[in-house]
């Protein structure tokens, strides 16, 4: 869970909030909407526009919301950009963390790192709204993407030109999925199929549910370097006499 800084401008829709997905790494999750990100991807330098807090605090969902420019409650959540914010959240609740206050004797949201969007005021405010709805942290309007719980390494050979590529996926990613990866090495790799000992591969199912085994906890216990051994799947391609 951490903040995901972002660039670009807002689509000329929204005034105020939207939300973008961050520069996808090689382990970045395709799906019809946003991709979905792996633990370690990879995102560029914060924007003027805001940024995108990514927060799990106790299952894979990844909501990220852009808040709104030039608001003083932005300040705790620009300063955490690039960094994990796990501690904020109450890992049962899925909630802010909360404390007694020492001031009112009533339990409050605690946030030390300064008061931020759709907190309340430590005291009743007259200039303070509460009719935004749910508070960013709790709207799964915002929750664009899943974090993966693994990413895994497939060598992808091409029998045809005998060029192999490795990639870095997603555990859950079905093989069409990892298709959509492999398209930049290989833009007709819809017209091969797809094998792995000899077994074609249903391309509507995980590599695990394919019989490709994760073998990395092995690897581990073994006490040997995860990358001696990689998965390899062969492209065997197919005259379907398509361009593209």
């Amino acid at each position: 869970m951490g903040i995901l800084p972002f660039t670009g401008d807002p689509p000329p829709t929204h005034t105020h909030w939207w939300a973008r997905t961050p520069v996808p790494h090689n382990a970045l999750r395709h799906s019809s909407v946003f991709p979905s990100t792996a633990p370690q991807s990879t995102h560029v330098n914060l924007a003027p526009h805001g940024c995108m807090p990514a927060t799990s605090p106790h299952t894979p969902s990844d909501p990220w919301l852009c808040l709104p420019p030039g608001d003083v409650l932005l300040r705790p959540i620009l300063e955490a950009a690039g960094k994990d914010i796990s501690h904020w959240f109450n890992p049962k609740t899925r909630d802010i963390q909360t404390h007694v206050d020492p001031l009112t004797g009533c339990v409050k949201y605690y946030t030390p790192q300064g008061r931020f969007i759709h907190i309340p005021p430590q005291l009743p405010c007259s200039d303070w709204a509460n009719d935004f709805g749910l508070p960013w942290w709790k709207d799964s309007k915002y929750e664009v993407g899943i974090l993966a719980s693994k990413t895994r390494r497939v060598r992808i050979v091409n029998t045809l030109t005998s060029q192999e590529h490795v990639l870095e996926v997603c555990a859950e990613e079905s093989m069409w999925e990892i298709l959509r990866r492999y398209l930049p090495h290989n833009a007709h790799a819809a017209s091969y199929t797809w094998k792995y000992e000899g077994v074609n591969l249903d391309m509507d199912k995980t590599l695990e549910q394919n019989k490709i085994p994760d073998e990395d906890a092995e690897f581990y216990r073994l006490n040997l370097d995860t990358d001696l051994y990689t998965p390899g799947i062969l492209l065997y391609f197919n005259d379907d006499l398509t361009e593209f």
